[in-house]
């Protein structure tokens, strides 16, 4: 069980790490693309606005038809789509069918991930469990800034990109290889 929750918790701590970089160089890679700090604002409240409005029937959906492992492989890989779509986009119209993109995927995977990791939790350890979860998107969250500021600063935006991407790959693959686990390994 414990090896379970641990590679739910290496490949959800992967893809926060990946999202994450975005965030130190957001609002200066939309302004590089012609757009200002309400097109900032407008894109992110698009890609919450998406979440918000699928999650609850991809979770639903999750749970009626035991879909789980199906939407969390689905999820990540529509997340590397996601980083790559950063390096192609050429204004602002882009960035945001990218952020819409970006809300699906988080609003396939995210009631994925919840309900398979809940599911794997032990007994009495469920706080302690939620704790180290919590603990160590936070710890992604940090390093995560601050590699996405060095990266775009010492090579560009292509490369914080392309991080993303290979982070969102292991995601992806990680994934995979839960879903290959035999059935009885996941009760």
């Amino acid at each position: 069980m414990q090896k379970l929750k641990n590679t739910l918790l290496f490949i959800q701590v992967s893809n926060l790490f990946a999202s994450n970089l975005m965030g130190p160089i957001y609002a200066v890679y939309v302004k590089g693309i012609g757009g200002d700090l309400l097109t900032a604002g407008s894109a992110l409240a698009l890609d919450f606005a998406v979440i918000g409005s699928l999650i609850i029937v991809s979770g639903r959906i999750a749970n009626k038809y035991h879909t789980e492992k199906l939407q969390l492989i689905l999820g990540y890989f529509i997340a590397i789509f996601v980083a790559a779509g950063y390096m192609l986009i050429k204004n602002t119209t882009g960035l945001f069918i990218v952020e819409i993109l970006a809300g699906i995927s988080i609003a396939i995977a995210q009631p994925a991930f919840s309900g398979l990791y809940s599911s794997k939790l032990e007994g009495n350890r469920h706080t302690a469990s939620w704790g180290d979860y919590l603990g160590l998107t936070y710890w992604a969250g940090a390093l995560s800034a601050f590699s996405s500021g060095f990266i775009a600063q010492k090579f560009g935006f292509s490369a914080v990109f392309i991080s993303m991407m290979i982070l969102n790959g292991l995601s992806a693959l990680g994934a995979l290889y839960f879903y290959s686990l035999p059935e009885k390994s996941h009760i």
